[in-house]
């Protein structure tokens, strides 16, 4: 892993080998899933996706880096989509229970890969290329109007931060002290972590978009911990590691 400084700074920050949080909230290293078929050029279209060969290995990659940091999981959370479920599989972690908690699936982009089959990329592209020429302000609640995007299901940056917001103060209460793994998806990860840039924009003022340098490759991931605020659970992102886990 590439050393860096802790915070917005840099992709890769270090992982701090800490159990718990001194508040007790505990730990949340939140990773992205193995490669699944659908990431592979030319199949975007497969509406349920499972992990590619390649996908595979990296899940069992990541299992080994995990237990070569020292750090042992007390539960695994997956979104319940397939390819979330086989990269906590692949990782076999022996005695690690796997929950799966349905507020972890992936930002609902409005693009229906059945209905749109070959052009299913290309009007991602599109999308992400509307949505990052948006000022901050309006791309949290933009609803773009394009072109196989249905506006009635499309999911806002905003609504998805809320979303998966609510699910890790939920995994967090259930879990005071412990240091757990969630397995889920790019889109909604990277709503959230912006939303975690937002705060720390408010607090220490930086005029670079929240959203930019996020992308996060198959099995990047970062740890948020948690902090009580008048007895409200917050984050704060303490690791990051978005180009992924690899052998090298």
């Amino acid at each position: 892993m590439k050393e860096g400084v802790s915070g917005f700074g840099s992709e890769n920050t270090p992982l701090r080998r800490k159990e718990s949080s001194p508040l007790g909230t505990g730990r949340l290293i939140i990773m992205r899933h193995a490669e699944a078929q659908h990431n592979v050029p030319g199949q975007s279209h497969i509406t349920s996706p499972q992990l590619t060969v390649l996908g595979r290995k990296q899940a069992i990659l990541a299992g080994q880096y995990f237990k070569e940091q020292g750090i042992s999981f007390s539960s695994i959370y997956t979104s319940g989509r397939p390819r979330t479920n086989q990269t906590a599989e692949f990782m076999m972690l022996p005695g690690v229970v796997i929950h799966h908690e349905e507020r972890l699936h992936e930002r609902d982009s409005g693009i229906y890969a059945e209905k749109l089959m070959g052009q299913t990329r290309a009007t991602t592209e599109k999308l992400g290329h509307v949505l990052s020429q948006l000022p901050d302000e309006q791309r949290w609640d933009h609803i773009p109007q394009l072109d196989g995007v249905d506006t009635q299901t499309y999911e806002t940056e905003r609504a998805a931060a809320e979303r998966f917001n609510g699910a890790l103060i939920n995994i967090a209460s259930s879990h005071p002290g412990e240091t757990i793994l969630v397995i889920a998806h790019e889109g909604i990860m990277r709503s959230y972590l912006a939303s975690l840039r937002q705060e720390e924009r408010a607090t220490h003022g930086n005029a670079e978009s929240v959203f930019s340098g996020l992308h996060i490759s198959n099995t990047g991931f970062y740890t948020v911990e948690g902090f009580s605020v008048e007895d409200e659970i917050k984050f704060k992102v303490t690791d990051l590691q978005l180009s992924g886990i690899s052998d090298s």
